[in-house]
């Protein structure tokens, strides 16, 4: 699954636009809810994360802490929202894991 969001992403962020498309595609908003093994974050995060450019690096350089990603300067991605649920699994809180993945689906 993380091959397939990272090809997602780079194919979105690095394909030719249409002539008559007004507005390019310049970010992509990453909704990560797998805290055992995210994407975007430490785990035990639940995040919801804007992208401007594509992934090219392998994962942990991509890792965002404190909002910003920490091996850029550039600001090509950023949280937009970002829990810290605490565990790698749902199992240990479902009824909390639901709830904070529901908030950053309403952001």
């Amino acid at each position: 699954k993380s091959t397939f969001l990272r090809y997602i992403i780079n194919r979105t962020l690095s394909a030719p636009k249409p002539i008559i498309l007004t507005k390019q595609t310049s970010e992509v908003a990453i909704l990560d809810l797998d805290s055992g093994q995210p994407e975007l974050s430490p785990p035990g995060m639940l995040t919801l994360t804007v992208l401007k450019r594509p992934l090219l690096s392998d994962p942990p350089m991509n890792m965002v802490v404190g909002g910003c990603n920490i091996h850029n300067d550039d600001e090509r991605f950023h949280h937009e929202a970002a829990y810290f649920f605490g565990d790698v699994t749902s199992k240990s809180d479902p009824d909390t894991f639901i709830q904070m993945g529901s908030q950053l689906m309403q952001q």
